[in-house]
C-alpha cells in the first residue's frame, strides 16, 4: 500500500499442513492517516491489481476473480 508518501509491502503464501493452514489476511497499522493512495496486488496468475483513494478503518475482500482488464478496481468491491 502507498500512503502519505510512505510504503507499507505484505505477502501471503498460502501454506498447509496436516492441522493448519494460514490466514488470507492482511491488517495494515496506519496510526492517524485516513487515506490510502494505493493498494496494489500483484495475483498469483501474474495480473496486477490497484485500489486507488481508499478510505482507512474497513474490511475489503477480494478475490483474483475480481481482477478488471483495466487493472484498477472499482468501488463495488470496498465494503466496510
Amino acid at each position: 500500500i502507498y500512503y502519505d508518501g510512505k510504503i507499507q509491502f505484505q505477502e501471503l503464501r498460502n501454506v498447509r499442513v496436516m492441522y493448519s493452514n494460514s490466514e488470507n489476511v492482511f491488517h495494515f497499522g496506519l496510526n492517524k492517516h485516513y487515506n490510502i493512495d494505493i493498494i496494489h496486488i500483484n495475483w498469483n496468475s501474474g495480473n496486477t491489481s490497484k485500489l486507488k483513494k481508499i478510505k482507512t478503518n474497513q474490511s475489503i475482500y477480494l478475490t483474483s476473480k475480481d481482477y478488471k482488464q483495466n487493472n484498477t478496481l472499482t468501488n463495488q468491491y470496498y465494503s466496510q
